[in-house]
């Protein structure tokens, strides 16, 4: 008796951004106000890792990050911070981290960018 083979897909380990909500104005993946807090929502979004080049940046329109510095809730589904004063323009948001479920980390870093964009006026 054989047993017929099927593809399973991998499990999804990255992290993945969902929602931003600028609490100031309570505008949803639209706008960004200058030193607003907000929060962002998805899956697997806690940043943890050794490596410098982690964290929750704003990516201008020129592929410039900004580090965003203050993080009041760092989750698996929900972080929350204030942004940093960007001059004017289009930005999307970017997670990078080592974390993966639990306490435990990985090496390299895994990244998502926001598939929506962020304005500030």
């Amino acid at each position: 008796m054989s047993k017929k083979l099927t593809k399973v897909d991998s499990v999804q380990t990255d992290p993945v951004i969902n929602s931003f909500i600028d609490i100031a104005t309570q505008s949803k993946n639209d706008k960004l106000s200058k030193n607003s807090l907000f929060e962002v929502h998805g899956k697997r979004l806690k940043i943890a890792g050794e490596d410098a080049g982690i964290g929750l940046f704003f990516v201008a329109e020129d592929g410039t990050e900004t580090k965003v510095s203050l993080i009041a809730e760092n989750g698996q589904k929900k972080l929350i911070g204030q942004s940093p004063d960007l001059p004017a323009g289009k930005y999307r948001v970017r997670v990078k981290t080592q974390s993966t479920f639990g306490a435990y980390t990985t090496k390299g870093i895994k990244e998502t960018t926001s598939n929506f964009s962020l304005t500030i006026g």
